[in-house]
């Protein structure tokens, strides 16, 4: 029988052994979790929930585009980071191997979008538009909610294009991409390249918006009547609306964001064993593809009570709007923001 002397030594010492097992738990599964990237390619991810499969634009016209080379400048040691390493919230660090190239899985995922969404492709050396770039910067944020769900992946890309049409004098744009979405596993290679995918369509639609000046194909010129007058509407044509760069969806997404709550949901959600971000930041994503300052005002009123999803697209938003006003609210909201997925991307948005 131990007497109480005995057991006051050793009741210390089994939580000392206790702390340390738990810490080489964590240091096993972190290591797990690091590792080198050899390859990426766009099959790894073939069904993002937010990828559009019918025409965005109609682009009959409008003179064809021809992607081009995109180089990618990144640090290869730096693009995947963990967003936690908590004992339950594993994120996955990685370098990307020699073979890695991100501009040129841009470029790719960018050829087969265009035509998807309505816009003509062609050769390089045709006549039209062309386009060409570098990615400047890249980072991955991960985090596993639990040991057992979906890994969460906040991505970012700076991308610097290069446009021209007709062999004319070369316009600089410049681009960031912001995406949030879900993968199987803890695969860090499908979230970067769901984030390829996601940012093909956004820096398409920019180029569009800025350049191209396709109008919005019809059936999203009636999915747009559909939302004024209150018919129930996909996530998928939500986006396709914001993708459109169509101002006259900007007062109809915003007359639809206050009310997009509780039995007053107006969206058709996806199953519910696929994860999404949720309804509202995917309304957010639209209107920031829209780049309307007219966002700005409702945006900022309710970034505090919204959900860290919701939070981010509305970063999102900001910088995609863009100007002085944005910049504030992304300083003043995002910096404090509690949350690192927000606050993290409200940091590289002002740097």
């Amino acid at each position: 029988m131990l007497n109480d002397s005995v057991l006051e030594r050793d009741g210390p010492k089994r939580f000392q052994i206790f702390l340390r097992v738990l810490a080489l738990c964590v240091l096993i599964s972190g290591a797990a979790q690091a590792g080198v990237i050899k390859k990426l390619s766009l099959d790894m991810v073939t069904t993002p929930i937010e990828t559009v499969s019918q025409p965005v634009f109609d682009g009959s016209g409008v003179a064809p585009l021809a992607i081009g080379t995109i180089t990618s400048a990144v640090d290869r040691k730096t693009v995947v980071r963990r967003l936690s390493s908590g004992v339950f919230t594993f994120g996955v660090r990685a370098d990307l191997g020699p073979s890695v190239d991100l501009g040129a899985l841009l470029a790719e995922a960018m050829r087969k979008a265009a035509p998807v969404m309505g816009l003509k492709v062609q050769p390089a050396e045709s006549s039209g538009w062309r386009v060409s770039g570098t990615i400047k910067d890249a980072v991955l944020e991960s985090m596993q909610e639990t040991n057992y769900g979906p890994l969460v992946c906040y991505g970012y890309l700076d991308i610097e294009l290069s446009v021209s049409k007709d062999g004319g004098e070369a316009r600089q744009l410049r681009v960031r991409a912001h995406e949030m979405n879900y993968v199987d596993g803890r695969s860090a290679a499908k979230g970067l390249v769901a984030v390829i995918r996601l940012a093909s369509q956004e820096v398409l639609a920019r180029l569009n918006r800025e350049f191209l000046k396709a109008p919005p194909h019809a059936e999203v010129v009636s999915q747009l009547a559909n939302l004024k007058a209150g018919e129930k509407m996909q996530i998928i044509d939500i986006l396709r609306i914001g993708l459109s760069g169509d101002p006259d969806a900007v007062p109809a997404l915003l007359d639809f964001l206050p009310e997009n709550k509780g039995d007053r949901l107006r969206l058709v959600v996806f199953p519910v064993f696929m994860r999404v971000k949720g309804p509202r930041a995917y309304i957010i994503d639209a209107l920031a593809n829209l780049g309307s300052p007219a966002a700005l005002p409702l945006l900022a009123e309710r970034y505090a009570s919204e959900k860290t999803n919701v939070r981010f697209s509305t970063l999102k938003a900001f910088d995609y709007i863009g100007g002085e006003e944005a910049m504030a609210l992304v300083k003043k909201l995002g910096l404090a923001d509690p949350e690192k997925s927000c606050k993290n991307l409200a940091e590289r948005i002002v740097k």
